[in-house]
């Protein structure tokens, strides 16, 4: 899809069935699809040069090169609003067709009303490209000859932009246009120089990526390094950083029902079910950062039970990694863990040989009870999580150096998924009086069957 651009195809047919609202919209679709083979290939530019710059000359060259027909506000008939003036160019591009070939604006559009009209009837340029001064004006070191002369050749400087763009109108243009805004500045190139560069552009598409994010699961037990991963990602790829228990004591701290409910089960010792925590998880995930960003998720599932109802969500996970690492492992790298009680940084007492320093003190969750207790639990529902999972999940060596998972898991986001879903949402019951019926669908038999006794069948032996 990548390859042949296919998702930025029809994203710019579903933009011209919002601006045009065609009666039909299939048969608009398929048209589309017809043209779209022919021509979705050639340049739509607009050209926005300054006052003592010749437009018309560049356009010239690249009409020249790139076969693109250049029209000028003076090929547009006269108009008295910006409606009318978008009517007109319209009118222009279906009678000459310029539309297989691309086409060029030199000195237009001026305002963003007309930049406004000209998109409200579906003119949407693939370049803007806004010529800049960067030293004095230059002269055309080609000659004449080298491509068609014209009137503007000749006196280069008179009739062009006859109604300049100021600083207002410009700054109003690139907002319209930012998307595809490219700044090309003169920096002492003639203007044979300047086509090149603007041809080499033209040919450049800025790509249109799916609207995907990545919403990544990290199965591993404490010690792991899921921690650091998870922050690796985050940070390599904006994506929201979910660490479940720590958003489970925010959650759990909050001043509404949900969190007096929380601490309730926590002063009595009891823990949350399924059905609690796939709240906490689903008001977080259900939020506009991890629905723009996309999000990774450490500390949760726990058990297949939650992982079945993460999968239900509206946005499941679709990256699933397992950081495969052993619990002696686990334990020595929890046990030699020390965090200064100053500063918080974390140190490594027995590489380091620093567990004799008075600054150095154990985290409460790195106590031995609390390691033993959260690794047993986790290597007694890894193995079920996983079956769950099935292919869709990744393993990934976790006893290598730290540097080397963070690739392994990098990895694993840069290729496609290597499964489909897990779990899709049930199929909802259809009442036969929800079905609609069009009047000209052959007619079904089958639905007499419940309606009628069935026939009795007689045995010719």
């Amino acid at each position: 899809m990548e390859k042949h651009r296919i998702y930025e195809l029809f994203q710019e047919i579903a933009s011209q069935l919002i601006i045009k609202k065609p009666s039909d919209h299939i048969l608009y679709v398929k048209q589309c699809l017809q043209h779209a083979a022919r021509s979705r290939d050639a340049p739509r530019i607009i050209l926005l040069c300054p006052l003592d710059f010749d437009g018309k000359l560049l356009a010239e060259y690249l009409d020249l090169k790139l076969g693109i027909k250049a029209i000028s506000l003076q090929d547009v008939d006269a108009f008295n609003s910006s409606e009318e003036f978008a009517s007109n160019v319209r009118n222009i591009l279906r009678k000459l067709y310029f539309e297989e070939s691309g086409w060029l604006f030199i000195d237009f559009p001026r305002t963003k009303s007309e930049a406004r009209a000209l998109q409200s009837v579906g003119i949407l340029p693939t370049h803007v490209i806004e010529i800049t001064w960067t030293d004095f004006p230059i002269e055309s070191s080609a000659s004449p000859s080298q491509y068609p002369s014209t009137a503007s050749s000749q006196n280069s400087h008179d009739n062009i932009f006859h109604k300049t763009l100021d600083m207002r109108n410009l700054q109003d243009l690139r907002s319209v246009y930012s998307s595809v805004l490219i700044q090309v500045e003169t920096a002492g190139r003639t203007y044979e120089e300047l086509g090149r560069a603007c041809i080499a552009l033209a040919r450049r598409r800025k790509c249109s990526t799916p609207c995907y994010n990545f919403r990544v699961v990290l199965i591993g037990p404490r010690g792991s390094g899921r921690r650091s991963v998870a922050k690796y990602l985050s940070q390599k790829y904006n994506l929201v950083y979910i660490d479940f228990d720590y958003l489970l004591a925010q959650t759990r701290l909050q001043d509404n029902a949900f969190g007096i409910t929380l601490r309730c089960l926590s002063r009595w010792g009891i823990r949350e079910k399924s059905d609690i925590k796939i709240k906490i998880i689903e008001n977080k995930l259900m939020g506009s950062e991890c629905l723009k960003k996309g999000w990774v998720l450490f500390g949760y599932p726990i058990t297949v039970e939650d992982f079945k109802l993460l999968d239900l969500l509206a946005t499941p996970p679709n990256r699933i990694i397992c950081i495969n690492v052993d619990e002696a492992t686990c334990q020595e790298r929890l046990f030699s863990r020390k965090f200064n009680i100053y500063t918080g940084s974390e140190h490594n007492s027995r590489r380091s040989g620093e567990e004799a320093d008075v600054e150095l003190a154990t985290h409460f969750e790195d106590c031995e009870i609390v390691v033993n207790h959260t690794l047993t639990e986790y290597f007694e529902n890894v193995t079920s999580l996983l079956r769950y999972a099935g292919e869709s999940a990744v393993l990934v060596d976790g006893t290598v150096s730290e540097r080397s998972v963070k690739e392994k898991v990098e990895s694993c986001l840069s290729r496609a998924p290597s499964a489909p879903p897990r779990i899709r949402k049930p199929k909802e019951e259809i009442k036969p009086e929800d079905i609609e019926f069009d009047p000209d669908d052959p007619t079904d038999f089958k639905i007499y069957d419940d309606l009628r006794k069935p026939e009795s069948i007689l045995s010719l032996v």
